[in-house]
């Protein structure tokens, strides 16, 4: 252990001496206090404090990630292109500590300079949001709305994939009755269709009907604090523009259980703009003992139709923590980014040589974000699709050994007041890093420990 640690001093001694160091620190600093100061949005406090989260946090950890590739790889080479390794591996110190030491101290490094780019950018947050003009009612709304963590709770719809292969069989009995022979191609685009069409008729609201929309698993302790957010298309979702925002008159009901009954939500019965996002707060008491709340949305337009994009739209935001606890969370899921991109190019710099190991670290983040594109571009229409494809087959094994470094991303979360799940932070710290990474290091550990270091000792 004492070899360890002097390894990790002395490099860690080493990285913060160094003008890379105060370069990337610089940097971060005029990031995180430039930014706010520029952004501005459409001039409310809402929209500057999102934006300011948002955009701010996407530099530092790019910044971060840019910095450790490059020090990682560096580190790893440095010792050998200097012919100085042969030096330290014969105290007797083995190559495994060797690593192990260079690894932990670049983590603490770029760790040091996140924690200080994170308190800055909290302390900025909150004196431009006190010292600006922004009127008290400005202030509260973005306390509610992006400096809080708020839990989503969508709303039960299991049952459109049974209401989707209900239609997928009968349309398949329509046509094998009809003696029309489908292509791959042809049942892959009807998929798409029928699928399409059922979150239609699901989300549709005639004039004068009603859709109801259940919500389970909900906590009694957040009776009081339960926002409604939801938006609507009003005639047909592939007419609507920015330029042409029709609306309708529509109402929202919520069912009390202690009376059976229906009642209006105050506020709620209005004119809703198309494609607008509104929110709602809901009464106490609206709870069953189940923790299920049941809502109702009436549509009172005389003659149009109203649609819900029911696999987005409505949810519940259930305030959990605080914004400073959510805060913190985003700044673990990011150090789990850190200690996954420190591994990959410590592990690879052991192995390859430095131009070589940088551009594999850079080739493989970049397969896995476009595997992660792919991924979620084919489930957004068919999620529910069973049967096998090459594209699917191919992105099955891309993300089966690529790591998507876009699941690291907790900007928008944070900048939306979305409460970062403890559920997701496990799942990166297990599956991505534990499961996927750390094979990969160990690998890369074991060949860089057998690397013959004859060639090495002399220049």
């Amino acid at each position: 252990m004492k070899a360890f640690f002097s390894i990790n001093r002395i490099t860690f001694l080493a990285l913060t001496r160094s003008y890379v160091f105060q370069t990337v620190l610089a940097f971060l600093l005029l990031c995180v206090i430039g930014l706010p100061m520029l952004l501005s949005g459409d001039g409310t406090a809402l929209s500057h404090i999102k934006l300011s989260i948002d955009y701010t946090l996407s530099f530092v950890t790019f910044i971060l990630v840019f910095s450790i590739l490059w020090t990682s790889c560096t580190v790893m080479n440095s010792d050998r292109d200097k012919y100085q390794l042969h030096l330290v591996v014969v105290k007797p110190v083995s190559k495994v500590t060797v690593w192990l030491g260079k690894f932990f101290s670049i983590l603490v490094t770029h760790t040091l300079l996140l924690f200080i780019s994170m308190a800055v950018l909290y302390l900025v947050l909150h004196f431009n949001l006190n010292s600006s003009t922004y009127t008290q009612k400005q202030r509260e709304k973005v306390y509610n709305k992006i400096l809080t963590g708020r839990k989503t709770i969508k709303h039960d719809f299991s049952g459109l994939k049974q209401l989707y292969r209900k239609n997928w069989k009968e349309k398949l009995a329509a046509l094998k009755k009809s003696g029309e022979v489908l292509t791959d191609r042809n049942k892959k685009e009807l998929r798409q269709e029928i699928y399409f069409q059922t979150l239609t008729n699901s989300g549709q609201v005639e004039p004068g009907k009603s859709s109801e929309f259940i919500f389970k698993n909900i906590k009694e302790d957040s009776l009081t604090n339960i926002i409604l957010k939801f938006r609507i298309f009003v005639g047909n979702i592939k007419m609507i523009s920015k330029q042409n925002k029709p609306k309708a008159a529509g109402a929202w009901e919520i069912f009390d259980p202690r009376t059976k009954k229906y009642n209006k939500i105050k506020g709620s019965l209005q004119d809703y703009t198309s494609n607008i996002f509104y929110e709602l707060k809901l009464p106490a008491g609206c709870l069953s003992k189940d923790g299920t709340a049941k809502l109702r949305y009436i549509n009172k337009a005389e003659s149009v139709s109203v649609f819900f994009q029911i696999t987005e739209s409505p949810v519940l935001y259930i305030t959990e923590v605080p914004f400073l606890n959510n805060y913190l969370r985003a700044f673990i899921v990011i150090f789990l980014s850190l200690v996954l991109i420190t591994g990959l190019g410590c592990a690879l710099g052991g192995v390859f040589s430095f131009p070589i190991a940088v551009i594999t670290v850079a080739a493989y983040l970049v397969i896995g974000s476009i595997s992660n594109f792919v991924t979620l571009s084919s489930k957004s229409a068919l999620d529910i699709k069973k049967e096998q494809s090459f594209e699917k087959s191919l992105t099955d094994f891309l993300l089966s050994v690529i790591i998507p470094l876009s699941r690291f991303d907790t900007s928008d979360e944070l900048s939306s007041g979305i409460l970062i799940e403890k559920s997701k932070i496990f799942d990166l710290l297990f599956f991505l890093i534990l499961c996927k990474e750390f094979p990969l290091l160990f690998l890369c550990i074991y060949i860089y420990s057998k690397k013959e270091l004859g060639l090495i000792t002399k220049k």
